[in-house]
């Protein structure tokens, strides 16, 4: 996935854009998780300069890891969603979590049709980790939620509403 830098916005609203270098696109492994809604995961992981995405993904307290998440949907939606990543401890207690829509809510995805008959949008879900995190091993979720009810939705193949995505080792 190509990355961009804003070089200029202009006076009549335009937006000027440079690719930053085949360095820093982001290649996600694909998951193809489908979930209610027609909605589907399509991949996730993290860009070069973050921690290497695998089974496990090694950080530290106090830093951030800057994950990526690429998502479809496979019919028009007629209310906005919030994607969330959960970082859980062994007794699922949520640690560290972000909740957010794509481009920062400027995109909701009651938009997403509007341009494209199957559209896949991929976007920075960056999850602080709390620097009272105890070293360890915890499990990254992702789901999504509807944003005015807050009510999750479920995964097709009837595995609850989140998905592993990786384990998190927390170094001290």
């Amino acid at each position: 996935m190509p990355r961009y830098t804003l070089l200029q916005k202009t006076d009549q609203g335009l937006s000027l854009w440079k690719w930053r270098g085949s360095e820093y696109d982001v290649i996600l492994p694909r998951y193809d998780i489908a979930f209610e809604q027609d909605l589907n995961l399509v991949a996730a992981g993290t860009p070069p300069e973050g921690p290497s995405w695998g089974q496990t993904i090694t950080a530290t307290t106090g830093n951030t890891i800057p994950i990526w998440m690429a998502w479809q949907a496979k019919s028009r939606l007629n209310e906005r969603m919030t994607f969330s990543l959960h970082l859980v401890d062994a007794q699922n207690n949520v640690v560290a979590q972000v909740d957010r829509e794509m481009a920062e809510g400027h995109f909701p995805t009651t938009l997403w049709h509007s341009y494209e008959t199957k559209p896949t949008l991929a976007d920075e879900f960056p999850l602080a980790l709390p620097n009272s995190l105890t070293p360890g091993r915890y499990h990254l979720l992702a789901g999504v939620f509807r944003t005015e009810t807050v009510v999750a939705l479920n995964r097709l193949d009837g595995g609850g509403q989140w998905v592993e995505l990786a384990q998190v080792e927390i170094l001290p």
